[in-house]
């Protein structure tokens, strides 16, 4: 799923081609790129947004308006089509004491969207989930998951990723605790500790089914990017790896995004993580595949131009496209580069 920060302000009309088989190239645009907004005035400047590609051949872009007005909450899905249209925000959910930034996933079905929130106060809490139809259509009125005992709400995004049963899998943080629910299963708490593990995301093989997550810890002697397979039920799997070159003498980039991590489609083997590296500036991309130890190295740069975030997607021939953006506080850049079909 991309790491959506980058997108909460808008979009640009030019819209990616499809990957070739050839390696990563430099390519003329075929047009001007025109950026458009997407979502309401407002809006926190990292803030996430759920990315999913819907029906009709259009991108469904989930965003949360007015989170934390008393009752005013509303979670919203822009479409946008692949020749860069951008149509009417559809209300997903409204009513909401209170909704953190939202995710989306597509499954058989259709697609859903997952947000953790308050829906009255005192009222229902936990995870919501809605959906919608692969037609198109309204959206379901939310089915909520109750929160654990000791988790009764968070206020950090979700993250969501449907799994080889067709089911979506969530995961959120509270700050000490990582918990994740592969619906209709035990919400289970993955992690513990002081403070603080966050930023989760969730990726699925296409083949096997196997299920990881990643994440942030910023605690004391854990600091680094996190990768860590999953069992069907939401326990873990295996141990939590740390990623090479994502801890730098102690200390992580403590970014306010989802850690970048996809599956590469049905029937395609492997899922990936891309990153940042580098501390305290971030000087590298860096991409890895689950289940090996070695990163390849996207991008490099001088703490001149240091990198501020990073997001990576799929495309519909099993390729990947990993993006990030600059941040050394000159004029905003956005830099795109594509694997070839077997990412190699």
């Amino acid at each position: 799923m991309v790491g959506a920060a980058v997108m909460a302000a808008g979009l640009a009309v030019s819209m990616a081609t499809p990957a070739s088989a050839s390696p990563a190239r430099s390519q003329a645009p075929a047009r001007a790129q025109v950026w458009h907004q997407v979502t309401a005035n407002g809006m926190e400047n990292f803030a996430d947004v759920g990315l999913v590609v819907g029906s009709h051949d259009a991108l469904n872009v989930i965003w949360t308006s007015g989170g934390n007005s008393g009752g005013r909450a509303a979670v919203m899905d822009t479409p946008v089509t692949f020749a860069g249209n951008v149509g009417h925000a559809a209300t997903v959910a409204s009513g909401g004491f209170l909704y953190t930034d939202p995710e989306a996933t597509q499954t058989a079905g259709g697609i859903d969207a997952v947000w953790n929130g308050i829906q009255t106060n005192p009222g229902p809490q936990g995870s919501f989930v809605a959906s919608r139809g692969a037609g198109g259509g309204s959206w379901s009125s939310p089915a909520v998951v109750p929160p654990l005992t000791a988790i009764a709400f968070t206020n950090d995004a979700d993250t969501a990723a449907t799994g080889s049963d067709g089911k979506p899998w969530v995961a959120f943080s509270s700050g000490s605790a990582l918990t994740v629910d592969h619906v209709g299963q035990a919400e289970r708490q993955l992690t513990q500790s002081s403070c603080c593990v966050i930023d989760p995301g969730l990726a699925v093989d296409g083949r096997s089914g196997a299920t990881w997550i990643a994440y942030r810890s910023i605690s004391t002697g854990h600091e680094g990017v996190f990768l860590r397979p999953l069992h069907q039920n939401g326990t873990a799997a295996g141990a939590a790896q740390l990623l090479p070159g994502s801890r730098v003498r102690g200390n992580t980039l403590p970014l306010v995004e989802r850690v970048a991590i996809t599956g590469r489609g049905h029937g395609r083997t492997g899922a990936y993580v891309a990153y940042l590296t580098g501390y305290p500036f971030g000087l590298g991309i860096d991409l890895l595949r689950a289940g090996t130890h070695k990163a390849e190295k996207v991008a490099s740069t001088s703490s001149a131009h240091q990198f501020a975030g990073v997001a990576l997607a799929a495309n519909s021939g099993g390729g990947l496209w990993v993006a990030w953006s600059n941040g050394d506080g000159s004029a905003p850049g956005l830099t795109v580069r594509e694997s070839n079909n077997a990412v190699t």
